[in-house]
């Protein structure tokens, strides 16, 4: 029996529920075959483990309290009648819960598959680029010089001797600009340590005055100082915090611009 047989069959045994209800059953049923075909069962055998319809359409309808021939046994039910629905809302808000869940696992997984791609682009990207970008002679030697060697003369040479110089200076300015950024951070490193120890001298200082004050001595005035001191500390670190500048790698591109 495969699985449209099956559904088919359960409708037919349980017709005398209302139709919303049917719907329920058929939806759920047919979750539990599509979920044990997904884990690698054949559609027949999904189908066998569901079991009778005979004994699943006894169990569906006594559920509601339903004889089989189809007549109400509310008089025979110890239960309250009110407890069937809530089952029932009970299931049906379960199963709106669960697929709402695998909905948004399906996204988020989706989300994070796009990530790896974009990140793995701009991977290839970025090698792509580095083998295209040219080697140091071809970007300072004159472009003929390998073609014709007997071409090159003194003026060549002179040529390739100011590329060189050129490229001196410009490593040289930037070792130059890194020495004195390295050297700004170290001295907003130092001063803005200072000034946390002071802050940190201050904040005891404050807690001291304050149980002074609470035992009636007069240190009101020492107390706002030693609060202004502090809030000027604190000032001082996140200016020196501010301050710090970071150093980016320089890289000589072909024309002999730079980017920082």
């Amino acid at each position: 029996m495969n699985k449209a047989e099956f559904i088919k069959e359960l409708k037919d045994s349980i017709r005398i529920l209302d139709d919303s209800e049917q719907q329920y059953f058929v939806e759920e049923y047919t979750q539990h075959i599509d979920m044990k075909m997904s884990q690698g069962m054949s559609e027949e055998e999904a189908v066998g483990e569901m079991g009778s319809i005979k004994e699943l359409s006894r169990e569906i309808l006594e559920s509601y309290h339903v004889k089989v021939d189809g007549e109400k046994t509310d008089a025979e039910s110890p239960k309250p009648p009110f407890l069937s629905e809530v089952k029932t809302q009970s299931d049906k808000l379960y199963g709106n819960v669960a697929k709402a869940l695998r909905k948004a696992g399906q996204s988020i997984k989706a989300f994070f598959v796009k990530v790896d791609e974009k990140q793995k682009e701009k991977k290839l990207e970025k090698a792509e680029a580095k083998k295209e970008r040219k080697p140091f002679k071809e970007r300072f030697l004159p472009a003929n010089m390998g073609e014709d060697q007997s071409k090159f003369g003194i003026g060549k040479a002179i040529k390739i001797l100011l590329h060189a110089i050129a490229y001196c200076i410009k490593t040289f300015f930037y070792a130059c600009v890194y020495v004195m950024i390295f050297l700004w951070n170290i001295c907003c490193f130092c001063v803005g340590l200072f000034f946390a120890v002071c802050l940190a001298f201050l904040i005891f200082m404050i807690g001291l005055l304050f149980v002074m004050l609470t035992q009636g001595y007069p240190v009101i005035g020492m107390l706002v100082g030693a609060l202004g001191a502090a809030l000027c500390a604190g000032a001082v670190i996140v200016t020196c915090f501010i301050a710090v500048r970071s150093t980016h790698r320089v890289k000589v591109q072909e024309g002999g611009e730079a980017n920082a």
